[in-house]
């Protein structure tokens, strides 16, 4: 795709501007990895190429990007520092704190997001892939739970007392506090995540630009408005200077083998800039108004509007009902009232402590007892605080207008407005296509009507009559008894090696056979884990184990010990180049079995759907991770090395899966932790529905009967029975 189709394709597809509002709602629906995002109206508002760095070196071109980024966080934290200066009295401090954390918490909770699903099947075998892959772990503390840079921000919000609608992150968007603007950049951001395969260089500029930005220019500059005692290091995953190195290394790396990708990672670039300096503006506005405590004030008569004309049809305001006020104020214009209220029986100006209504209206016997939250007190009593004595009503301009909030915002989160997809329906034709579609990130109404429906008749399928204890663990749920189960299962697999393995070496064709049937699901290794990429799962108390088998599976990043990349040099020495899996080739390629492809397409698509399935995933992760563990890998260790062939692939299986602190160890820990949160949300009852999904799961992991009737309902045509 060229520079200019790319960009025209961002705007095309967005079809008109999207309304301020809908960005809060687009937030929500983006940060969920199982929504339809192709059907989503997804304004990126990346704007076409007007310059041009064809020529200029790659080095040079980059240092200059980074260096107009820094300096404009620079100078932007220096302009948020002189209004900071303002600042006086707790009160104040406590307001602009208030509202500069509230307005960043929408992005910087998702911070490192838009890497989410840089990675896929299509290069994970690539050095590109590796590093993108690499970011992200950092960004999202691999391995570790509530490590990521979002967990960090959420735990400063904690410590502020402002975490209440941040978790999870999609409920920023019910907090009437802040404005719908503040959700317009992450919107952007989280929409080209998840659109990787179209916008990469311009993902891989904007990861640049926001990582030489720095922390953003409001947080450094509320900063000295804190107490000690935060680790501010946090927010910059493995230090931001080692970050900020990756990332320049990264786009560094792609223009060297895309040349022609120049224009795109300046566009990119700048695009983000841009998108920073809208952001911090709005930012900046909304901090300025706060200390203007009218302003607050009328804020807070905003938010309580609608509840208030209910009740207040009689309390009269200069012989005025109050009901009657806030509709005149409809306009968001609440000059009137305040000047009404200041000049009632209610208020002292001046005087909080002597303030009815701050006083005796809201004590346990006041007729507004809890009508107020201790914060809405705050803003009222810093209100009367600063009002003038000698004349409380005296008009100052225009007079206080709220913050831009959509109508509805009320209202739970909505999906937005679905508009039809640009390409078509996009379902797979057979089963080979559908591979071909799965390897890559992106989504069409089609396939992911045809993923949803493989899985569920695959697990259908699986979960009927489920056979004994010797194939699946025990029926009931029980931490002793599954790690029993887990060790007599490694103990019988190595046992039944010892006893025939040296007799059952397959003949060299038939070897080399089963390697290459074996690779469509080893050239995508890990896969079924891929939706453990998504932002909020990676780092949360079941996701990381997920997230850090499927790191481990692609070799933390280094590629000599990449898993794909480990078969394909078994196959190459077998004599096998295949095309890669990312082409259409490869999955047209005659040499597999139809059949072959079964096992790897229920991978893909049950990554898709990583909280639906998590049951049935946690089981099929830990069949995989055992599969063969002392047995069958080392049978064919022992094939491999009998005809003369690389054996690297299964050796390294045969280790990192072992039971005692391997990933099968890491399975199990994911099983416990994940069933021990179910009994303590939902109880017994679920916690047993929950285990049988997961016994499922495990049994999923090889085709099921009758799965050539399955397949051939969707087209498929493949056969295939369980082994």
């Amino acid at each position: 795709m060229s520079a200019e189709s790319a960009h025209s394709a961002l705007l095309s597809e967005s079809g008109n501007t999207t309304d301020e509002s809908e960005y809060r709602w687009l937030f929500t629906e983006l940060l969920d990895p199982e929504a339809d995002h192709s059907r989503l109206p997804l304004d990126i508002g990346t704007p076409p190429i007007t310059e041009s760095a064809a020529g200029a070196d790659d080095t040079d071109l980059l240092q200059r990007l980074e260096q107009e980024a820094a300096s404009w966080a620079a100078d932007e934290t220096a302009r948020f520092r002189t209004l900071f200066d303002k600042v006086a009295g707790t009160a104040d401090r406590d307001a602009v704190v208030r509202r500069v954390l509230l307005d960043c918490a929408p992005f910087a909770l998702v911070s490192g997001a838009w890497l989410q699903w840089a990675c896929s099947p299509a290069n994970v075998d690539t050095e590109i892939g590796m590093r993108l892959l690499s970011l992200f772990a950092t960004d999202v503390g691999v391995g570790r739970v509530e490590a990521s840079r979002g967990h960090a921000y959420l735990n400063l919000l904690r410590r502020e007392n402002l975490s209440e609608l941040a978790i999870p992150t999609s409920r920023l968007a019910l907090d009437r506090q802040l404005s719908d603007r503040v959700f317009r950049m992450p919107a952007r951001v989280l929409a080209m995540s998840r659109r990787p395969d179209d916008h990469l260089p311009e993902l891989m500029a904007a990861d640049l630009c926001l990582r030489a930005a720095g922390l953003m220019p409001a947080i450094a500059a509320v900063r000295p408005l804190l107490t000690d005692g935060f680790d501010w290091d946090s927010l910059h995953a493995d230090g931001a200077d080692e970050a900020l190195s990756g990332s320049r290394g990264l786009v560094a790396l792609h223009l060297t083998e895309n040349a022609g990708d120049r224009d795109r990672v300046v566009a990119g670039f700048h695009w983000m800039l841009r998108n920073l300096r809208d952001w911090s503006e709005d930012i900046l506005a909304d901090v300025t108004t706060v200390l203007d405590p009218a302003h607050e004030m009328a804020e807070l008569l905003r938010f309580k509007a609608r509840e208030g004309a209910v009740y207040h049809q009689r309390f009269e305001l200069e012989g005025k009902p109050l009901n009657k006020w806030f509709e005149l104020a409809a306009d968001g214009d609440f000059t009137a009232l305040l000047r009404a209220l200041a000049d009632s029986r209610l208020i002292r100006p001046g005087d909080p402590d002597r303030s009815p209504l701050v006083n005796r209206l809201v004590g346990e016997r006041g007729p507004m007892f809890r009508i107020f939250t201790p914060e809405d007190l705050a803003v009222i009593r810093r209100w009367i605080a600063s009002l003038p004595a000698a004349d409380p009503t005296e008009a100052k301009g225009e007079g206080p207008r709220t913050r831009s909030v959509s109508g509805h915002a009320h209202r739970g989160a909505r999906p937005a407005q679905a508009r039809p997809s640009g390409s078509g329906d996009g379902e797979p034709a057979d089963i080979r296509e559908a591979f071909h579609l799965l390897t890559r990130r992106r989504d069409t109404p089609g396939l992911r009507r045809w993923s949803l429906a493989y899985v569920r008749q695959w697990l259908a399928r699986s979960g009927w009559q489920l056979p004994d204890a010797e194939h699946v663990p025990p029926a009931q749920w029980d931490p002793e008894a599954l790690n029993l189960w887990i060790h007599d299962q490694h103990e019988r697999q190595a046992k039944q090696f010892d006893v025939t393995g040296t007799y059952l070496v397959p003949p060299r064709e038939e070897l080399i056979d089963l390697i290459v049937q074996g690779g469509l699901r080893a050239l995508i290794d890990g896969a079924w884990l891929q939706g453990f990429t998504d932002y909020e799962h990676a780092s949360s108390d079941v996701g990381r184990l997920l997230f850090q088998i499927y790191w481990d599976e692609l070799g933390n990043g280094d590629l000599p010990i990449n898993h794909t990349v480990l078969y394909r040099e078994l196959l190459e020495d077998m004599g096998i180049r295949l095309p890669h899996v990312a082409t259409r080739e490869f999955a047209q390629w005659r040499g597999f079995r139809d059949a072959s492809f079964e096992v790897p397409v229920y991978w893909l698509t049950i990554s898709r759907f990583p909280r639906t399935f998590l049951p049935e995933t946690l089981g099929l992760n830990l069949a995989e991770e055992l599969f063969g563990v002392g047995g069958s890998l080392r049978q064919t260790q022992l094939g491999l090395k009998t005809h003369g062939f690389n054996t690297l692939f299964y050796d390294i299986h045969n280790t990192i899966d072992n039971v005692a602190s391997g990933h099968s160890a890491w399975a199990i820990d994911a099983i416990g932790t994940y069933m021990s949160s179910v009994a303590r949300s939902f109880g017994a009852d679920m916690q047993a529905e929950t285990w049988q999904r997961i016994r499922t799961g495990f049994y999923s992991a090889t085709p099921p009967f009758y799965v050539n009737g399955m397949l051939a309902d969707q087209g498929a045509g493949a056969t295939g029975t369980r082994s």
